[in-house]
């Protein structure tokens, strides 16, 4: 989509818009372009969520990403990505459209010795046919488990995880 910080907050006035989604220009970000700059604080001054497309980003322009302003990602690569992604305070969202992904994460908690609130799950690049037929978050949750994942930690972060990221305080109760 092509348009302004004037046009983002225009839109993230809207009651129903919880945030900016899926900041793809990793360039613009990183090189402070004046337009992704612009789009990126009116997400920030809303106080609004502010999500990430950071595939590939390393060492100090992933730190320069999320200190730009960007909290999440969902783009992860491998157990070092994932890790990276964590020490540089963002939320990860894993996907089941990242299944050779889900067991290095399952990986890299182990590796630190918890799963972090920071993680939630999400279903992007999912078929409509497959989300059918699998179940999106419900077939995620169990890869995750037959990764290794304990099923409590999974399901937080399906819920209370998730909710909280959402800055939801009614839902994620089981």
């Amino acid at each position: 989509a092509d348009f302004d910080a004037g046009a983002m907050r225009e839109m993230l006035s809207w009651p129903d818009i919880i945030g900016v989604a899926e900041v793809m220009d990793m360039r613009g970000v990183l090189e402070r372009a004046p337009r992704m700059s612009g789009i990126v604080q009116a997400g920030l001054e809303s106080g609004k969520l502010v999500c990430g497309h950071a595939r590939g980003l390393e060492g100090p322009a992933l730190q320069a990403f999320a200190a730009g302003g960007i909290e999440s990602d969902h783009e992860l690569t491998d157990r070092q990505d994932i890790l990276s992604k964590l020490r540089a305070g963002m939320t990860l969202e894993l996907r089941v459209s990242h299944e050779p992904v889900l067991p290095e994460a399952v990986a890299a908690f182990r590796e630190i010795g918890r799963v972090p609130q920071t993680v939630t799950l999400c279903t992007d690049d999912i078929f409509p046919d497959d989300l059918v037929a699998q179940g999106g978050i419900v077939h995620l949750l169990r890869r995750l488990v037959q990764y290794g994942m304990d099923p409590v930690e999974a399901l937080r972060c399906a819920t209370l995880n998730a909710a909280q990221r959402l800055g939801r305080r009614d839902l994620g109760l089981v």
